[in-house]
């Protein structure tokens, strides 16, 4: 399973979006969730982007990837990776260290937030934009949000592009070489081959 989170801190109560991947059969199923935080919660962005994690360990079903937009997450909650000190929300920072490890999730990685903001015409990856928006959305309403994104069969190497799912395209399953309707240009700087195993 591959797995996008994403923390907001957005009135009233902040939120979390998750974003999971995952190969169902033939099918490539991508869905999202949005929480709202847990009432009473402090919440600022660097808590609600831990909260996320946390809440993605329950989520978990298989060995998985993990992607946060957050280097204050990822670098906490894996000090022996960053060498960072944690010097505050140690409330929520140590118990989501042990979830995470007690989890099946095997690597964590940083991914660009905002991409399409910050480089007009590039692409966003579509998985953790998702999340961001569920979280977004969860915490402006206090209320749950799911999000059923794509169901059907695609190629392996696809999963890793930015471009996906492709606009205009019906044969998510063929190499993009064998594609001639969508030149494929761009693609997310991780490599395919790696994750393969955890769809």
């Amino acid at each position: 399973m591959l797995i996008f989170v994403d923390g907001s801190s957005a009135a009233p109560n902040g939120g979390v979006g998750v974003v999971t991947v995952a190969n169902v059969g033939d099918l490539t199923i991508v869905s999202g969730v949005g929480y709202p935080l847990p009432a009473g919660m402090k919440c600022t962005n660097q808590r609600a982007e831990v909260h996320a994690i946390r809440v993605a360990t329950k989520l978990v079903k298989t060995p998985s990837l993990l992607w946060s937009d957050s280097t204050y997450a990822l670098g906490n909650i894996q000090p022996d990776i960053s060498g960072w000190m944690l010097k505050s929300n140690h409330d929520i920072v140590v118990p989501a260290r042990k979830e995470v490890a007690a989890s099946g999730i095997k690597a964590m990685h940083h991914v660009t937030s905002h991409v399409q903001k910050k480089r007009p015409g590039f692409p966003p990856m579509l998985f953790h934009e998702v999340a961001d928006e569920l979280a977004a959305s969860a915490a402006k309403t206090s209320k749950e949000h799911r999000r059923l994104v794509f169901d059907r069969r695609a190629c392996p190497a696809c999963i890793t592009c930015t471009l996906f799912p492709c606009k205009g395209s019906t044969n998510y399953d063929a190499p993009c070489a064998d594609r001639k309707e969508w030149p494929h240009s761009i693609v997310e700087a991780f490599n395919p081959d790696s994750i393969v195993s955890f769809l």
